[in-house]
């Protein structure tokens, strides 16, 4: 459910940003309003939205828990993207 849910938050905090630009733009208030009460709505959406998902954290299993966590997994390339950025790494041809 969580997934589902964290779409509206960051659609309302997007639209909020949008609301910005035109009020910058055009100096009209009611856009500076409609940004307030979006912001607002985008808190109460992601603090539902952190439910569920604290849920899904907190009863996920020692079997049904990834193999490694991601940072984890980032860490092993990082070594090769530092050789790659020095220039000791050549990049594969096509």
């Amino acid at each position: 459910m969580h997934p589902m849910l964290v779409g509206f938050p960051i659609g309302l905090w997007v639209f909020a940003l949008v609301c910005d630009v035109v009020h910058a733009v055009s100096g009209s208030a009611i856009w500076q309003t409609v940004a307030t009460f979006l912001v607002a709505g985008g808190i109460v959406g992601a603090l539902l939205a952190a439910v569920p998902g604290l849920i899904d954290y907190f009863s996920i299993g020692e079997a049904e828990a990834p193999l490694q966590p991601p940072i984890t997994a980032a860490a092993k390339f990082e070594p090769m993207v530092h050789e790659y950025e020095a220039g000791s790494l050549a990049p594969a041809t096509l």
